[in-house]
């Protein structure tokens, strides 16, 4: 039941891979090659976190609830930079 999202996800990402890496390469100096699994890992990170902030921003307005919506979001925030920092700090992660 699994297998099919993430090939899914797999395809989506190395099709965004794909198509930005010469864009990516010219502006940054260096296109990535963890970037794919990083982005299947951090699906699910993403998937909890754009609800969270869209209803933080929604409160915001309001002092008290949209600070308590926006303290729910630490979090997964937190966990989505430590997708990232290991991806980053993977051996040959980036080609320059």
């Amino acid at each position: 039941r699994w297998a099919a999202p993430v090939a899914r996800e797999v395809a989506v990402g190395a099709l965004a891979t794909v198509a930005t890496a010469p864009l990516v390469a010219w502006h940054f100096g260096r296109v990535s090659l963890v970037g794919i699994v990083a982005n299947v890992a951090a699906g699910p990170l993403l998937a909890a976190l754009q609800p969270t902030l869209f209803l933080a921003l929604l409160l915001a307005p309001f002092g008290a609830p949209g600070q308590v919506a926006a303290a729910a979001a630490r979090v997964p925030i937190r966990l989505l930079d430590a997708v990232a920092d290991v991806a980053a700090g993977l051996p040959f992660a980036a080609l320059d």
